[in-house]
């Protein structure tokens, strides 16, 4: 869940669109975190660090943002 004004969710935005870790390091990180080898830990990281910021993006003009996932 995020809860951001419009200026925060851009400033996030724009922090995201800028992570230019590669998979292997998003994967290490998971695993270190986690604790789990998953061998699509970075693409999965990479997809949802993607996914947020596009969240943020919409929230930057706008008063809600609602996202039902599932």
């Amino acid at each position: 869940m995020v809860c951001a004004t419009r200026t925060d969710a851009s400033t996030d935005a724009t922090t995201l669109a800028g992570i230019a870790a590669s998979d292997d390091v998003l994967a290490t990180y998971w695993r270190e975190f986690t604790g789990d080898g998953e061998l699509e830990a970075g693409a999965a990281m990479r997809e949802a660090l993607d996914w947020l910021r596009q969240v943020l993006t919409a929230g930057r003009e706008a008063d809600w943002v609602v996202i039902l996932a599932g």
